[in-house]
């Protein structure tokens, strides 16, 4: 009976090491570069641009306003020596089609959590003036991207 306990306690912490390495974030690298969304909210996505060599990461999110119908952008960066990255979420308001005047304000919107499963999927997690998790996958095609387990 003891041995029996401590086989199936073994087996257990085995399942949930296992469990634990399957969801190791992917090391963010430039392979992540790319247009991204989730297949269920057709007409929004994201452009993630990973740049190491200023340590930094930019996200650009095309979404609507919570009431529907109102175009929104909102744009955000985060450094990549955090994994997942944390992104500061700013958007942009005034301004004025292909005119330098009057000048656009950058307003902050909130923060956001940036991860990636594999190559292909992650997740973008975001508080403000709403809060939620989108599951997102790769749009484009995937160029060069290493799976290996994050920094």
């Amino acid at each position: 009976m003891v041995r029996s306990i401590r086989i199936n306690a073994l087996m257990l912490l085995a399942c949930a090491a296992a469990s634990t390495a399957a969801q190791a974030d992917v090391a963010l690298q430039t392979g992540l570069n790319g247009t991204w969304w989730n297949a269920s909210q057709d007409g929004q996505g994201f452009v993630i641009h990973i740049i190491p060599e200023t340590d930094q990461a930019f996200v650009a999110w095309f979404t609507y306003g919570e009431t529907g119908g109102k175009q929104m952008w909102i744009t955000g960066s985060g450094n990549l020596q955090q994994s997942p990255v944390q992104l500061d979420l700013l958007k942009p308001g005034g301004g004025a089609l292909n005119a330098s005047q009057p000048a656009p304000d950058l307003n902050t919107w909130g923060t956001a959590t940036l991860r990636f499963d594999s190559c292909t999927r992650g997740s973008f997690s975001y508080q403000g003036e709403s809060s939620g998790t989108i599951e997102i996958e790769r749009l484009t095609p995937v160029v060069e991207c290493s799976n290996g387990a994050g920094q």
